[in-house]
């Protein structure tokens, strides 16, 4: 009997340790899962001060394909990596009607534009499309005419093609500005890559400034230089003293609002960071720290 109660027990205490450990696991798994979700709610909720943006370039390396990284601020102390894309626009001086909408992969409509040396134009539409098909020079083909008997022919059934010839960087950054936001109540679940149509830029930012004083933040700078040739190379990690909001206090105790340099009194604004280095071989597993 007593060998029984031991058995017994020890069966208890084993469902009872097997019950506590799932409800551990899932409540790390409901944390991770809360994490994420309200990062993907903060960035439909706040506005984006953007720290920086990068040109992705085409699995060649060639070009670009349209896709950008923006690191923004969001809120007041959340710094987050964003995807977005962005089509390029084209001008068609067509003789004939073409269908509207969404066609294929292009989005066309017809609009009313001065053109270059104040040509008229009876049928000009503007075409979007990825920057991929435009590089690819197959775009003309996806274009349909109201009459189905007409093939399209850009000899024959355009008179003209209008390109602006801005820098997608260069769009980029007149579209976006310094500050942003979505357009309207994004659902979470539309995607992790934003259209640029979706976003528009904040002329009055919510507290008045670009990475107004709410926001705390540090400044850390990564250098990289490799020689393939001698195959080492160097990496350097600047971190800057000082910082913005809350993490402008140095080690000190004065503070150093490195975002504001119009703030600190006469002749105390100075900049120093630490510095570290590594001298590094590709493909090697060991380093030599400077």
């Amino acid at each position: 009997a007593q060998r029984e109660d031991r058995r017994k027990r020890q069966y208890s205490e084993q469902q009872s340790d097997a019950a506590n450990i799932s409800k551990r696991q899932k409540s790390a798994i409901g944390s991770m899962e809360g994490y994420i979700r309200s990062a993907a709610e903060a960035l439909t909720q706040h506005e984006w001060h953007i720290i920086e943006i990068r040109e992705l370039t085409s699995s060649d390396g060639s070009s670009s394909d349209g896709n950008f990284i923006l690191w923004v601020m969001i809120g007041n102390d959340s710094l987050q990596r964003v995807r977005i894309k962005l089509s390029r626009t084209i001008y068609v001086d067509s003789r004939v009607e073409l269908k509207q909408g969404l066609i294929g992969s292009l989005v066309v409509k017809r609009v009313e534009k001065h053109l270059p040396h104040n040509k008229s134009s009876g049928l000009l539409y503007e075409v979007n499309m990825p920057e991929l098909l435009y590089l690819s020079n197959n775009w003309i083909g996806q274009l349909e005419t109201i009459d189905p008997t007409l093939q399209v022919n850009s000899n024959r059934l355009f008179e003209s093609i209008y390109e602006m010839g801005t820098p997608l960087l260069l769009r980029a950054m007149m579209h976006l500005g310094s500050v942003c936001r979505p357009i309207g109540d994004r659902d979470v679940k539309a995607g992790k890559v934003y259209d640029m149509s979706e976003i528009s830029p904040v002329t009055r930012p919510d507290e008045n400034e670009y990475l107004h004083t709410l926001m705390a933040y540090r400044r850390i700078f990564l250098y990289e230089n490799l020689n393939h040739k001698k195959r080492n190379g160097l990496v350097g990690l600047f971190i800057m003293d000082g910082g913005s909001g809350e993490r402008s206090r140095n080690a000190n105790g004065s503070t150093l609002d490195l975002s504001r340099p119009q703030d600190a009194d006469p002749n105390s604004f100075t900049m120093s960071a630490t510095c570290h280095f590594w001298v590094v071989k590709p493909g090697g597993s060991a380093v030599e720290q400077n």
